[in-house]
C-alpha cells in the first residue's frame, strides 16, 4: 500500500460512524477477502510465470488492504459471508487462468475497473462533509490509498494484455461486473 495508515479497532466509536460508511466499511473488507482469494486462485490455476508474478505481487498488495480494513472493522459488523466471498473470489481468479494469460489480465482489468468506481463513490460521498471527524479522515486516507493500488493493479494488468479481447472475453468481464455488484450489496448488507 502506497500510504500505511494504522488503527486499532479500539480507536475508533463505531456509533459516531455514519451508517452508510459502515455498509460501505463491510463491502471494502468483503471485497478484499475476495480479492486475495482472486489471486490465490490465479496462482493455483495458471503455470504461466509472468502470471504468477503478478498475481504475487497484486496478492501482496490486497493481503494489506484486506488486514488494514480487518484492524478497524470489528468482528461484528464484517460481513457473515466471508466464506462466500472466498469460494467466489478463487473462482474468479482460477477459471480465467485455465483459459491463458490473457484472460486473467482482463479478469484483473475487470475487477479492478469496478472496485476503482466503488472506491471512488465512497471517497467523493466523505468529501462532501466538510466537518469529518478525525476517525473519518483517516478511513477516507486509507480508502484513497487502496483506490491508487487497485487503479495500478488494472493498469499493470491492462499492460500484460497482449491480444484485445473478443466477445466471450468481454462477456466474461461484463459478467465479473455484474457478479461484483451483486456482491457488492449482499455484503452492505449481511
Amino acid at each position: 500500500m502506497t500510504g500505511s495508515i494504522s488503527f486499532s479497532p479500539l480507536s475508533i466509536d463505531f456509533s459516531k460512524i455514519p451508517s452508510w460508511l459502515l455498509r460501505e466499511l463491510r463491502s471494502d473488507h468483503a471485497g478484499e477477502c475476495g480479492a486475495v482469494y482472486i489471486y490465490r486462485g490465479i496462482i493455483s490455476g495458471s503455470s504461466c510465470e509472468d502470471v504468477r508474478s503478478l498475481a504475487n505481487r497484486h496478492l501482496e498488495v490486497e493481503r494489506e488492504h484486506f488486514n488494514s480494513l480487518t484492524k478497524i472493522l470489528p468482528d461484528r459488523e464484517q460481513s457473515h459471508l466471508l466464506p462466500l466471498w472466498r469460494l467466489a473470489g478463487f473462482l474468479t481468479g482460477y477459471l480465467p487462468a485455465l483459459f491463458g494469460p490473457d484472460a486473467v489480465y482482463f479478469t484483473v482489468r475487470s475487477v479492478e475497473r469496478f472496485v476503482e468506481k466503488h472506491y471512488r463513490q465512497q471517497i467523493n460521498r466523505l468529501s462532501e462533509f466538510s466537518d469529518m471527524s478525525p476517525t473519518e479522515l483517516h478511513i477516507k486516507s486509507l480508502l484513497e490509498d487502496c483506490l491508487r493500488d487497485e487503479i495500478d493493479h488494472g493498469t499493470d494488468a491492462l499492460n500484460h494484455l497482449r491480444h484485445p479481447p473478443g466477445s466471450l472475453l468481454r462477456f466474461w468481464g461484463w459478467i465479473v461486473g455484474k457478479g461484483s455488484g451483486i456482491a457488492v450489496a449482499c455484503a452492505r448488507l449481511i
